[in-house]
């Protein structure tokens, strides 16, 4: 059976969906009864589809009153139409398979072993290869604190490189105090 498009009808006791038998070429409705979980076919002459087209639809216990083509207002008793219709079927519950349910512990778990494990490698790498992490660190967090303090470093790095120079060129020389200021 195909269920045609649009939506189905839900009764007091039935659910109610136009379909087509595609066995034999039947058009229909498939009731499926909710105290009995039963599936049946009552095959209908009528091409008309009044659950798409009508320009409303009502329900009152199992019967759904509707406007025809014609504007004159129709009502379906799907009690009288269970009766009549063709067995197709009956449907089962069946109970969770807990093994494929999701598992939000063993998840948070695992997602906070990764967390920490990231931390952990980041920390270690920082701390013990300052050097090689700093283009990372450049890279990642491009804010004017970072900036900042590496100017500070090339600033600190040219000043201790002119007094290296300074010193170079008195190398040799005895110097007293009054020279050193």
């Amino acid at each position: 059976f195909l269920i045609q498009r649009g939506i189905g009808i839900d009764t007091e006791n039935f659910f109610v969906f136009n379909a087509f038998d595609s066995r034999n070429n039947g058009m229909g409705m498939v009731l499926f009864d909710k105290r009995n979980m039963e599936f049946r076919f009552f095959r209908r002459d009528s091409p008309f589809d009044f659950f798409n087209y009508a320009a409303w639809i009502t329900v009152k216990e199992n019967r759904i009153q509707f406007v025809d083509n014609f504007n004159s207002i129709q009502e379906l008793n799907i009690d009288e139409f269970w009766q009549k219709a063709e067995y197709i079927g009956k449907a089962q519950i069946e109970p969770l398979n807990l093994s494929n349910s999701f598992n939000w512990t063993k998840t948070a778990i695992i997602s906070l072993t990764i967390i920490v494990a990231f931390l952990l490698l980041s920390y270690i790498f920082l701390r013990f290869f300052p050097k090689l992490s700093l283009p990372f660190i450049n890279y990642f967090f491009k804010s004017s604190e970072l900036k900042g303090s590496n100017s500070l470093e090339i600033e600190t790095t040219d000043e201790v490189t002119k007094i290296f120079h300074e010193l170079d060129s008195l190398k040799g020389k005895l110097l007293d105090t009054d020279e050193c200021s």
